[in-house]
């Protein structure tokens, strides 16, 4: 979009005044345990950034990463910038993508998501598969929607939640818990 192009546009050290969202990030509790991360970067690449910023913490908190990847092919500076200890695997296709999730969901102690909210039926069904029931705590979920103010007041970032009532995603999320927008 144009936002991202003029950004990508400043030279490094240019001084920005922004306004970003003033919601929640992803919780990662004080020892996170076994966490997966999953990521579809065929859908939109740029969202991966947001949870890349994770597995440093998870780690320094002695957590355990694995980070599932939604794509083709890994793009070449993926890996190199992560942390040596996180376990990366690649999901070509729908089915892989599936089996991969189901496999990674026996593992996980918690599950941090960037995926399009299509994936959201999906995610459920194979926690529910695994763990019975769709915890709350257990999935936390990345929801992608325009942030355009990142004070809510706009309402472009309204969402549905599961309960068919309406949230602002710049104010409460933009993670929010799988039970609450699945």
């Amino acid at each position: 979009d144009a936002g991202r192009r003029w950004l990508a546009g400043q030279a490094p050290g240019t001084r920005l005044h922004a306004l970003g969202p003033h919601g929640r990030s992803f919780a990662l509790g004080g020892q996170p345990g076994n966490v997966l991360l999953l990521a579809d970067y065929e859908d939109d690449p740029v969202w991966l950034a947001l949870l890349l910023s994770l597995p440093e913490t998870i780690l320094d908190r002695r957590g355990r990463v694995s980070l599932l990847v939604r794509a083709d092919k890994l793009p070449d500076d993926l890996v190199s910038r992560l942390p040596i200890a996180v376990e990366v695997h690649a999901a070509k296709d729908e089915e892989e993508w599936r089996q991969a999730i189901a496999d990674q969901l026996l593992w996980a102690d918690r599950v941090c998501a960037d995926v399009p909210r299509r994936d959201y039926l999906l995610l459920s069904e194979l926690v529910r598969q695994a763990r019975f029931r769709v915890e709350e705590g257990y999935v936390q979920v990345l929801v992608r929607t325009d942030l355009v103010c990142g004070t809510g007041a706009c309402l472009a970032c309204v969402i549905p939640t599961a309960s068919g009532g309406l949230t602002r995603a710049c104010v409460h999320g933009p993670v929010f818990d799988l039970a609450r927008v699945g």
